[in-house]
């Protein structure tokens, strides 16, 4: 009787769990908002790099493979040693400095927030909803506490 029962229910079944899914999102979605607000106030009147080099040199990098397709430091070739180089060479393609800087911030802003949804995911394998969006929410605002 139950693989009957089962048999005649499937669109419906199939409908409420995309409507669960949906709905169990959201609070990984709100950490996601929330986050990626506090991470664009704090990088808003951050007009230019002033306190790591590497976020200096990355730029340079950046900014030769929007021109060139290649990356480089300086005019010399530079082998790949970081995918964030590649991620915020797009920003570079805006005219004026300061705005391809605010680009290439709120693209690091996302991407770094985007780490919730991993850490959520992988939570969700060894603990309850509550403490996965815990860890979530932990390990995306290490970065506003450093």
């Amino acid at each position: 009787m139950t693989s009957v029962a089962a048999r005649g229910e499937p669109a419906a079944t199939q409908a409420r769990s995309a409507l669960d899914r949906i709905y169990a999102a959201i609070p990984v979605i709100t950490v996601f908002v929330c986050l990626a607000g506090l991470y664009i106030w704090e990088s808003w009147r951050h007009v230019s790099p002033w306190l790591f080099t590497d976020e200096l040199e990355l730029s340079q990098i950046s900014r030769a493979i929007a021109a060139t397709g290649h990356a480089a430091r300086r005019g010399d070739p530079y082998g790949f040693h970081s995918l964030y180089a590649y991620l915020i060479s797009p920003a570079w393609l805006f005219h004026g400095t300061a705005h391809a800087y605010s680009v290439a911030k709120y693209i690091g802003v996302f991407t770094m927030t985007a780490a919730v949804f991993p850490i959520y995911l992988l939570g969700r394998l060894v603990v309850s909803p509550r403490a996965a969006l815990f860890a979530a929410a932990g390990g995306a605002a290490i970065p506003a506490f450093a």
